[in-house]
């Protein structure tokens, strides 16, 4: 179930538009979509490398959940990664302790394609921020749907010190809203 190109050769028409994917190998026919039903049981990393330079993203990073329930027309990863798979809340709170244990990091991203469509996004920043706000450990949740984003939310991102957010751009104009399949009106 992996694509590896180096095992398929693409073949063109004169035009230059792509005709056909060969496969170099005998057997290699197709390569078949996998789809990760279950987040829960799916291995994830609690002990991220570390690097020993301070990046642009410095914290953790854990998936809450995968793909997105918006279907907007531009979004590519929204369709690739169909359908919207949730991790438990207690999951999350179980690889956010364990993430945090060993890497040393001072805040915390819930990530997922539109953290605020998570089923359980208020509880998981409520018991998160509960947690670690001693230690003075930062949640952010990037990439929310302008919906998506609550009083709530923006509260609990506020919580502990200055956190982060971001919302993703919609369009214009409604006619163009309309034309992306976005259900944000003025």
């Amino acid at each position: 179930g992996v694509y590896v190109p180096r095992f398929f050769e693409p073949e063109y028409h004169e035009d230059g538009r792509l005709s056909a994917i060969r496969p170099l190998l005998p057997g290699h026919r197709r390569v078949f979509r996998r789809v990760v039903a279950d987040l829960d049981k799916a291995p994830y990393p609690t002990a991220p490398v570390v690097p020993t330079l301070q990046t642009v993203h410095d914290r953790l990073s854990v998936e809450i959940q995968r793909g997105c329930t918006a279907g907007c027309r531009f979004c590519q990863a929204g369709m690739i990664y169909r359908p919207t798979r949730e991790r438990s809340p207690e999951t999350v709170l179980h690889l956010v302790e364990e993430g945090l244990k060993s890497t040393g990091y001072e805040g915390v991203s819930l990530m997922s394609l539109s953290a605020g469509d998570y089923s359980f996004i208020n509880s998981i920043l409520r018991h998160t921020n509960e947690a670690y706000e001693r230690q003075m450990i930062s949640v952010q949740v990037p990439s929310l749907r302008v919906k998506t984003l609550t009083r709530d939310v923006a509260l609990e991102v506020a919580r502990v010190k200055k956190g982060g957010f971001t919302i993703a751009p919609e369009a214009g104009s409604q006619r163009m809203r309309d034309a992306i399949n976005k259900d944000v009106t003025d």
